[in-house]
């Protein structure tokens, strides 16, 4: 089956996409008025509310509900767009959750062990006013709404002409639009929309996996979910497809480790003594993988295979049943179709 990008990778590419907006920002200067929005966020337990992200540049944006609550809590909700919608990511202060709903799969770490998204608007407009210079605080109304509009200018641009706008609600004193534009053409924007100052109980920011959701813990997620087992009955459970294990080797002193890579379905085979090591890797198969440029076509059993020698290591890669396997390591090739076609 094709190997799919885990979704907590998409999440985190919606992230990057404001953090990397921070590239462009910029502000400095004490007006009363940025005094207020800052003490304002600094009083405040908690608040709720969505924020939209439109990038014109790359034609991407996105939407999430959002819930806060000091210190460290905060939950978010994927609404848009479609690929992620529902997509959560829950900190309680100490556990960071998140879960994709779609494939029922939640993945947890400690706090610090790993980054999340960060829309807190106070950390977002503090950014801004550190790193530039106010030109201009000004009375607006938008649409019909009254507000405070503050333009800013980055303090390094690399010689681009970049403007950040910021419109203030006036009454509540928290930044409902923020707009930068380069050569007066906007690129970006954040909008926070619908946000109350209603402080969230302690249990919206506490997670429980479903029943039967894929849990594993971000030390698993980044080697793969690999999950060292003791037996192939014991692999066999966890994987659809069956797993082949040779009656052949070339000596009797092997050793065998079985780990299973849950985040993409494989069995590892991993034989080795103390001069040789030899990794088979089973899957489902995957009518999508492409054969090795310049690799020699031969056949095991009744199956085409492919066997390729780039010096330091050898390869043999087929199909048998609903498994695809590949071979490696540093055995001569008739070996290594020996072991082959004694896997049956």
């Amino acid at each position: 089956m094709p190997q799919k990008t885990h979704w907590v990778i998409q999440l985190k590419k919606y992230a990057v996409i404001l953090l990397v907006s921070l590239l462009l920002l910029g502000c400095a200067g004490k007006e009363d008025i940025v005094k207020k929005v800052e003490e304002r966020h600094l009083s405040l337990d908690g608040y709720s509310g969505s924020v939209f992200v439109i990038n014109n540049i790359t034609g991407d944006s996105f939407k999430v509900d959002l819930w806060i609550k000091k210190p460290g809590k905060q939950k978010i909700v994927y609404t848009y767009p479609e690929d992620v919608k529902g997509a959560s990511i829950i900190c309680n202060g100490s556990i960071v959750w998140f879960y994709n709903p779609s494939e029922n799969s939640a993945v947890y770490a400690s706090v610090g062990e790993t980054q999340m998204p960060d829309f807190d608007y106070g950390n977002l407009f503090k950014t801004i006013i550190d790193n530039s210079t106010i030109e201009e605080v000004s009375e607006v109304k938008t649409n019909g709404k009254e507000e405070y509009l503050i333009i800013a200018k980055p303090n390094d641009t690399a010689g681009r002409d970049i403007t950040i706008k910021i419109w203030i609600d006036k009454e509540l004193l928290y930044p409902s639009q923020i707009k930068w534009l380069v050569e007066g053409e906007e690129v970006y924007r954040v909008e926070y929309q619908n946000i109350t100052f209603d402080v969230a109980s302690d249990d919206i920011f506490e997670f429980s996996p479903p029943e039967g959701a894929d849990v594993m813990s971000i030390e698993e997620l980044r080697s793969g979910g690999k999950v060292t087992v003791s037996s192939i009955d014991e692999a066999q459970e966890m994987v659809d497809f069956k797993i082949f294990v040779p009656a052949y080797l070339p000596a009797e002193d092997f050793n065998l480790t079985i780990d299973v890579l849950k985040r993409y379905g494989t069995v590892v085979l991993t034989y080795f003594n103390d001069t040789t090591v030899l990794e088979i890797r089973e899957k489902a198969i995957d009518p999508f993988i492409l054969v090795p440029e310049g690799a020699e076509e031969l056949t095991i059993g009744n199956n085409t295979a492919y066997f390729l020698d780039v010096g330091y290591v050898k390869i043999l890669m087929w199909d048998y049943g609903n498994t695809s396997i590949t071979m490696s390591g540093s055995l001569e090739k008739e070996e290594m179709i020996k072991i082959a076609e004694s896997m049956s």
